[in-house]
C-alpha cells in the first residue's frame, strides 16, 4: 500500500535507480569489495583464523591471506614484538593496539624488521614502532602512484634509510626517526660516493610529494633529504638535531676531498626540489645544518638553526660548521622570523644563489653571513629586512655589502 501512495517525485527516483541497477556493467563499476579485518597476536595459539578470538601469530600471515583473496586489509596488531620483514602488495593498514584485559608493563607494538611497498597501493601505519630494520630501510616505498600515511610512528636503528619514498605521496602526523645508520660499506660501494653520502638518512624523498607534521629527527647521519624537481615538501613543526657524520663517510669522502660538494647536512634540499616549513628547529648538528643547492628552493617561517659543529680531519683540516648554505643553479632561500647562531664557522652562506631574509637575528657566529659569486639580479636589500647582526666576529664577509646598522631594532629581545 505504501508504494501506491508514493509522490510522483519518489516514483521517478525509484524508477531511476531501478534503471541503473538493471545494467550489469554499472553494477560491476560501483560494487566495491570491502576490506577484511584481521587480528594478530604473537602469543596466540597456532592455527588461528585472524579473528579477535583466534588471531594469527604473524603479520605476514594476514597480508598473504588478504592478497590471496584480492582484498584490502586492516591488520590490528596486538602489543608485543614481531620479527618480520613485510612486503605490501595491496591497500594495507597496520594498526598497533592493546588487547583488552591484557596486563603488560610496556603495551607497545614493535615490528623488528621492515615494510616494503613497490606497488601502487596505499599503505597506512598507525601506533607502531619499527626497530632494527635491515638495509635498505624501515619503510621503503618505490612507486609513482603509492600513497604512504603514517600516524604516531617511531623508527629506530634502521640501516641506510628510516623512510625512503620514491614517487607518490608521503603523509606523516607525529613521527620520530632516530639512529639511522650508514651500515657496513663494501669496498666496491665506495665508488658510488654520490649515493653513499645519503645513507643514514631519516627521511629520503625522491620525486615525491610530502606533508609532514610533528616530526622529530635525531641522531641520524642526515635528518631529511628532498631530491628532484617534482619533489614538494610541506613541514609543520619539526625538530632536527644531533646528526653526526659517519666516521666512514668522514674519512673516505669528506677528508679525502679537495672540495666536498655532494650535499650532506641535517636538512638537504637539492636538484630543483621545493620545501616549505613552519616552526622548524635545526640544532647541534655536524658539518651543515641546512643545505639548499642546484636549483632547490626553501621557504621557512619560524626557523631556528643553532650550533652547527665543524669536522676536523686527521691532517687537521677543518670542514663545515655552517648553519645554512645555499649554492648553485638558481638555488633560493626565503626566511622570515628566524634565528641563526653559534655556528663554528658561518651562519648563512650564499654562493651563486639568492635569498630573502626578514625579521631575523644572525648572532654569535665566526662569520655572520658569507656571500660570493653573486648571480645576476642579486639584491642585497632582500637580505636585510629587519635582520639584526649581533656578536659575530665578522658580520658580513663581502666587501661591497653594507653591514646593517645597530639602530635596527632587535625584536627577539
Amino acid at each position: 500500500m505504501q508504494f501506491l501512495y508514493r509522490s510522483k517525485y519518489q516514483s521517478l527516483l525509484f524508477c531511476f535507480f531501478l534503471l541503473i541497477f538493471s545494467n550489469s556493467d554499472v553494477i560491476a563499476q560501483i560494487t566495491f569489495k570491502k576490506p577484511v579485518t584481521f587480528y594478530v597476536d604473537r602469543v596466540a595459539a597456532a592455527g588461528g583464523d585472524g579473528t579477535l578470538l583466534h588471531p594469527f601469530q604473524k603479520i605476514s600471515t594476514a597480508l598473504i591471506t588478504a592478497n590471496n583473496n584480492n582484498q584490502q586489509v586492516i591488520v590490528n596488531i596486538i602489543s608485543g614484538s614481531y620479527i618480520e620483514n613485510l612486503v605490501i602488495t595491496g591497500n594495507t593498514t597496520l594498526i598497533g593496539i592493546i588487547k583488552p584485559g591484557r596486563m603488560i608493563k610496556n603495551p607497545e607494538t614493535i615490528l623488528v624488521g621492515s615494510v616494503h611497498n613497490n606497488s601502487s597501493s596505499t599503505l597506512k601505519i598507525e601506533n607502531l614502532r619499527i626497530s632494527n630494520a635491515p638495509a635498505p630501510g624501515a619503510i621503503v616505498v618505490i612507486n609513482d602512484m603509492a600513497i604512504t600515511i603514517l600516524k604516531n610512528v617511531t623508527i629506530e636503528k634502521a640501516t641506510l634509510y628510516g623512510i625512503y619514498q620514491q614517487g607518490g605521496k608521503l603523509t606523516i602526523n607525529k613521527g620520530t626517526i632516530v639512529f639511522t645508520s650508514v651500515g657496513m660499506i663494501a669496498g666496491y660501494e665506495k665508488k658510488m660516493s654520490k649515493e653513499l653520502v645519503s645513507y643514514g638518512t631519516g627521511i629520503f624523498l625522491k620525486n615525491a610529494i610530502a606533508d609532514l607534521s610533528d616530526i622529530i629527527l635525531r641522531s641520524n647521519q642526515q635528518g631529511i633529504v628532498a631530491d628532484g624537481a617534482s619533489t614538494n615538501v610541506e613541514v609543520n613543526n619539526m625538530l632536527v638535531e644531533r646528526h653526526v657524520i659517519s666516521p666512514v663517510i668522514k674519512a673516505d669522502f669528506i677528508c679525502k676531498s679537495k672540495r666536498f660538494n655532494n650535499g650532506l647536512s641535517a636538512v638537504e634540499v637539492l636538484n630543483g626540489a621545493t620545501m616549505q616549513v613552519n616552526a622548524v628547529k635545526i640544532l647541534d648538528n655536524e658539518f651543515c645544518g641546512l643545505y639548499i643547492h642546484d636549483g632547490a628552493k626553501f621557504t621557512g617561517t619560524d626557523v631556528v638553526i643553532l650550533r652547527t659543529k665543524k669536522l676536523i680531519c686527521v691532517d687537521s683540516r677543518e670542514w663545515g660548521g655552517v648553519n645554512a648554505i645555499v649554492v648553485n643553479g638558481g638555488a633560493y632561500i626565503k626566511l622570515s622570523h628566524f634565528e641563526i647562531g653559534y655556528a663554528d664557522l658561518c651562519g648563512l652562506q650564499l654562493i651563486n644563489a639568492t635569498g630573502n631574509c626578514s625579521d631575523g637575528k644572525v648572532h654569535n657566529n665566526v662569520i655572520g653571513m658569507n656571500i660570493n659569486k653573486l648571480p645576476a639580479g642579486f639584491n642585497f636589500a632582500d637580505l636585510m629586512i629587519n635582520v639584526v647582526f649581533q656578536n659575530n666576529e665578522r658580520n658580513v664577509d663581502a666587501d661591497i655589502l653594507v653591514i646593517p646598522t645597530p639602530e635596527i631594532p632587535d625584536f627577539n629581545n
